[in-house]
């Protein structure tokens, strides 16, 4: 069944199919140029090499047999949430770094709709460390792949210079910040789950595709690589963009897609559920739990649930020196109006061309950006989203027509530590109220604003304490600490006793060991946090009272700094690259509403081969997993909202560093259809599911996913 025939706001799913139709255009060859066929993406995924296993262990009821060469059927009856089958190479090792990808193909012959994840591991393998995964949701009768786009290290890309410093490159390598060796892969592990507790899946078959390196991919790395609307010239797809001709038909058929089927009829203004119950309007958004589940209550007194996306907005910036220039077949040329539009600094690496802004003036003409805004904030309700999360664009803000997140970075110049804030500097306080004025001046009585992050993703370090009493006095948190010593131990002595130290005086301290001393550490690093959330609160609460302090969007921090982020926040803020929406790092017990403010899943397409830090088979799966992540947490009593990452791919070419097929539109603004219909089905359910729903994850997602069958 295609995702494309979804019951839930059937006639803008219609409307995305036919969308989809008209938006392929034939191949042809550019005036004077010769034809060349370019690559399409089935091309990389085909299997090119079968994968020798044998099982090394079976678990949960699941066992695996071989039926024919190199392929396998896994059976078995659940014995409780999960079962697994780990696949080992005959020789002890798989070497598969002369190949980007390890699929496994399977068929789902059992009753229930089936949740695979995949991953290989190299020796010491954890989730987060020497290991590289994926997943797949396969329904019953079908035949799904799982996909992992394995990294790595930087001295093994053979890419031209050009491409960098994207974190993907059409040669095949891959960046992560996991550690993953190709060359040294000791087992595929399958954990599989079901709706239903009888596994069936058949022709198994693991293999590898995609071969790797600058001479097997000379087609994909020639130079250049980008066409003049943005998009990489080796390969081709359904919807690529052939002339200006494409993008004002594009136009003219998403305006009637639009027109449709605009909005999900239980939405008020804001995104809140209008047939919901009535509860308190301050004017402002607001928490509180209801029927033991924590919500967010828009202005109106409505429950609203925070189904939104990430950097809303028309950017896509490709920064461009000398070497960067020959992607390029066509720069815009300087003096004209599209030079004009499609010049921007691109952060620290300095000019560059930005393609999405660029396609945005060639589709809308005149009055470009304002148009661009209003087809936004309408794609946006016809798509069942009803936020725009972290860093879009302040003109949208300003337009009050779609719920917003405002993020404020105050860190920068009082660093204690890379990137961990120094609480103590004698400008923190200061830096911190200042911001929150000036973001009062436009925003204190805006009731489209849900409330303010401030920072993003802090890096807690765990040896911070040890590494402020290394650097001595001049650090501003140094003395405080001493302090705190002095009022526990009254002398140098009895701390160094304590700590098994031998410090000279209260200006010289250095880290301890054993149990006195892992407590101190402790006990200083959360004064330090507290220090620092209780200020970012304060300025909240006083210039900014009417909205809701949403945190620092963590993403790993110490469980001694949650518990004082749980101390201060109204909500807390997880940026979560996992399978599933859930509370993250909220410390046990506490009770507190939750939103997930990053998440994606990525798959190379539509020339662009970055496939993101949570990578995929294709866009079937994608969308499969951005269903099963929001419904989890709508399951969840305490998640009150998504946060998509991010609105639009980035360029084929990196941003500069990432490259990754995450957008709900490509760089020259056409709408992943198959994606947005999930977004939409998602957003006509959304209410019901929360309020009323509390069946298992997969049986709701079987049902969303088959919702018109």
């Amino acid at each position: 069944m295609s995702i494309l025939s979804l019951s839930c706001g059937r006639r803008f799913a219609a409307a995305c199919v036919a969308f989809a139709a008209l938006l392929s255009p034939p191949i042809q060859a550019q005036p004077g140029e010769p034809f060349q066929a370019p690559v399409t993406r089935s091309a990389l995924f085909a299997p090119a090499k079968d994968i020798v296993a044998v099982v090394g262990h079976e678990h949960g009821g699941l066992s695996a047999k071989p039926t024919e060469s190199k392929r396998w059927a896994i059976t078995g009856e659940l014995k409780g949430d999960a079962g697994g089958i780990h696949f080992k190479p005959k020789g002890g090792v798989w070497n598969i770094s002369d190949h980007s990808l390890f699929s496994v193909a399977l068929t789902n012959e059992g009753p229930g709709i089936v949740w695979v994840q995949c991953r290989l591991d190299n020796n010491g393998a954890q989730d987060w460390a020497n290991s590289s995964a994926s997943q797949a949701f396969i329904l019953p009768g079908e035949r799904g792949v799982v996909t992992v786009g394995y990294p790595r290290a930087w001295e093994h890309d053979d890419s031209p210079e050009a491409f960098e410093p994207a974190s993907s490159k059409p040669n095949g390598w891959r960046s992560h910040w996991k550690q993953f060796n190709p060359k040294d892969v000791k087992a595929c592990r399958l954990t599989i789950r079901s709706s239903d507790k009888t596994i069936k899946l058949t022709n198994v078959r693991p293999y590898l595709a995609w071969p790797y390196g600058k001479q097997t991919n000379k087609e994909l790395i020639a130079l250049p690589h980008i066409d003049r609307y943005g998009q990489a010239i080796p390969f081709d797809w359904p919807t690529k963009v052939k002339s200006d001709a494409d993008l004002k038909m594009q136009r003219a058929q998403e305006e009637k897609t639009l027109a449709s089927d605009p909005s999900v009829k239980a939405f008020n203004q804001y995104g809140g559920y209008a047939a919901g119950p009535q509860l308190k309007a301050t004017g402002f958004f607001r928490t509180q739990k209801h029927d033991g589940k924590w919500w967010l209550v828009d202005p109106e007194g409505k429950l609203y649930w925070s189904h939104g996306v990430c950097t809303v907005g028309n950017h896509a910036g490709v920064p461009l020196d000398k070497e960067r220039r020959k992607l390029l077949a066509e720069p815009t040329v300087k003096g004209t109006e599209e030079h004009k539009v499609a010049t921007v600094k691109v952060g620290k690496y300095g000019w560059g061309t930005d393609f999405l802004q660029l396609n945005s003036y060639r589709k809308y003409g005149e009055d470009w950006e304002n148009k661009v805004r209003d087809i936004t904030h309408r794609r946006l309700r016809a798509w069942g989203l009803n936020a725009l999360g972290a860093w879009s664009d302040n003109a949208l803000q300003d337009d009050r027509r779609t719920p917003f997140t405002e993020i404020l970075h105050i860190w920068p110049g009082y660093h204690a530590f890379d990137h961990t804030p120094e609480p103590y500097d004698k400008n923190f306080e200061q830096s911190v109220h200042d911001a929150a004025a000036k973001l009062a001046e436009k925003r204190k009585n805006d009731p489209w604003m849900i409330g303010v992050f401030i920072d993003n993703e802090i890096v807690w370090h765990g040896n911070l304490v040890q590494r402020v009493l290394t650097s001595g006095p001049k650090q501003p948190s140094y003395q405080p600490f001493v302090d705190t010593l002095k009022k526990k131990y009254k002398t140098i002595d009895a701390l160094n006793k304590a700590w098994g130290t031998k410090a000279e005086s209260w200006d010289k301290l250095v880290p301890g060991k054993g149990k006195a001393w892992d407590a101190d550490r402790v006990a200083l690093f959360s004064q330090y946090a507290n220090r620092y959330y209780r200020i970012c609160r304060e300025a909240v609460d006083k210039h900014l009272p009417n909205h809701l302090y949403l945190g620092s969007r963590v993403h790993t921090c110490p469980p001694f700094v949650a518990d004082q982020i749980a101390k201060h926040v109204d909500v807390f803020s997880v940026n979560h690259y996992a399978p599933l929406a859930g509370t993250a790092q909220l410390p046990k017990g506490a009770d507190l509403p939750v939103m997930v403010t990053e998440f994606h899943f990525g798959t190379i397409g539509r020339g662009v081969t970055g496939m993101s830090l949570s990578p995929v088979h294709d866009e079937k799966q994608q969308t499969r997993s951005y269903a099963a992540f929001v419904t989890a947490g709508l399951l969840n009593k305490h998640v009150v909202g998504t946060h998509w990452f991010a609105y639009s791919d980035h360029n084929a070419v990196g941003r500069p560093n990432e490259n990754y097929r995450i957008g709900l539109i490509d760089v020259a603004d056409t709408p992943y259809a198959e994606l947005t219909v999930m977004t939409r089905a998602i957003g006509e359910r959304m209410y019901d599911t929360r309020l009323n729903h509390d069946k298992p994850l997969l049986k709701e997602l079987r049902q969303l996913i088959e919702s018109a069958r």
